[in-house]
């Protein structure tokens, strides 16, 4: 696939790990709704190119700063087509359907900042790791918005209630080593070294058996189906579309 300059979709010698790039560095990797898309479609190519791990990592200074704040995620006021909007709005529950549908494990590395939609595709990883200088928050509730994306079940999930509404409501933010206290990611280590502690943890990966990794994976993934007693995630387009529509969430975007 060709993919656009948003992007960047490697592999290593033995095609077993891929690495999804996010590759805005000028913008710290704020996401576009076309860049989210590209995203889920390139976890999507190398889950069925037989990758046994995916590897989620930002270029330049940051892992991802959000979204784009040039482009606004709600719908112009000519847009009339409520239809459209909402598939629109529903990009971001899409790709955290695949990015945890996928049968290859996946891992975040995460450096620099990690805001809102950043940080929600990194919890959607099944590992997480972290330089111990990152900072990483969830500012949706400053933007009138609530967490979209499907995304509080899995931060519950994390943290569990009580620090998931200090990090929503009293606007938390957290740095690589209190993320991995508070249960939200797996290690943190020092700038310098978070490459090189990420391969090493790869590479023990590959160490074990596909298929019991493969099998591990499909069982983590049914026990989270089953505890979240439905599919609440199908609420979140129709509960974002309803402030997007209105003005206060366009001047709290345009006001950050």
């Amino acid at each position: 696939m060709d993919w656009k300059m948003s992007i960047d979709l490697t592999w290593n010698d033995a095609k077993t790990v891929a690495t999804v790039m996010l590759n805005r560095p000028e913008t710290l990797n704020a996401m576009t709704a076309d860049a989210l898309d590209e995203v889920g479609h390139a976890f999507q190519q190398a889950d069925a190119e037989g990758a046994r791990i995916i590897l989620l990592r930002g270029a330049g200074r940051s892992f991802c700063a959000g979204a784009d704040r040039k482009q606004y995620p709600g719908f112009k006021t000519s847009e009339e087509n409520i239809g459209r909007t909402q598939n629109a709005i529903e990009v971001g529950v899409q790709l955290k359907r695949g990015l945890m549908g996928t049968n290859a494990l996946t891992i975040a590395q995460v450096h620099g900042h990690a805001v809102g939609g950043g940080l929600v595709m990194a919890m959607c990883c099944d590992m997480r790791f972290a330089a111990d200088d990152a900072r990483m928050s969830l500012p949706e509730l400053k933007l009138a918005l609530p967490l979209g994306w499907g995304a509080l079940y899995r931060l519950i999930e994390l943290v569990g209630t009580t620090r998931a509404w200090s990090l929503l409501a009293e606007f938390e933010e957290l740095s690589g080593t209190q993320a991995v206290e508070a249960g939200l990611f797996s290690a943190a280590f020092a700038p310098d070294q978070l490459g090189q502690q990420v391969q090493q943890r790869i590479d023990a990966l590959l160490q074990i058996d596909p298929e019991a990794l493969f099998l591990t994976k499909r069982q983590f993934r049914a026990i989270a189906a089953r505890a979240s007693f439905g599919n609440i995630e199908e609420l979140d387009g129709a509960l974002l579309l309803g402030p997007l529509r209105g003005p206060h969430v366009r001047e709290k975007f345009a006001g950050l």
